[in-house]
C-alpha cells in the first residue's frame, strides 16, 4: 500500500512521537525537517545507514521518516530490536501490507483518549470541535 505521508500533518508528529522532538530544529517542522530528524534518530536507535537508504529508496524518505517516528512510540517489550522492527516495516511496505496512516490515526486516538481521561474538560472541547466541523 503506497501512502503519501504528506496527508499526515508534519506538525502532528512531535505530538504523536515525542521522542522525535529533541531531533527537530523547529517546533513547527515541515517534512524535510522530519526526514532529517528521523535520520539522526534512527542512528541512535541502531538502524543501520544501509537499511535506512534501502527504506528511503523503497518507501520514499518521508514515509521512512514516518516509520522511524512510529517505532519510537512502541513500548520496549513490544518493539524488541528497533532495527529488526524497521526491517519488518520495510518488508510489509514492499508486500503492500503497511499502513502508516492507520497507525498514525490510532496514535491520535490513543493520545486524545488519554487527554480526555486526564482532563474531562478536554472531552467536551473535542466534542465541540467535532460538532462545529460537521456540515449538516
Amino acid at each position: 500500500m503506497t501512502e503519501d505521508p504528506r496527508r499526515i500533518a508534519s506538525s502532528d508528529l512531535p505530538r504523536l512521537a515525542p521522542k522525535l522532538r529533541q531531533y527537530l530544529r523547529s517546533p513547527f517542522p515541515a517534512w524535510p525537517d522530519i526526514a532529517v530528524a528521523a535520520d539522526r534518530l534512527r542512528r541512535d536507535l541502531g538502524i543501520p545507514t544501509s537499511l535506512w537508504e534501502e527504506a528511503c529508496a523503497a518507501m520514499g524518505r518521508e514515509q521512512a521518516a514516518l516509520a522511524v517516528a512510529v517505532i519510537t512510540t512502541k513500548e520496549p517489550e513490544e518493539l524488541g530490536n528497533p532495527s529488526g522492527y524497521f526491517r519488518g516495516m520495510l518488508a510489509r511496505h514492499i508486500a503492500g501490507e503497511l499502513s502508516l496512516e492507520r497507525t498514525v490515526w490510532r496514535l491520535r486516538k490513543a493520545i486524545d483518549q488519554e487527554r480526555c481521561t486526564a482532563d474531562p474538560g478536554a472531552l467536551s472541547a473535542m466534542i465541540r470541535r467535532a460538532c462545529s466541523a460537521r456540515h449538516y
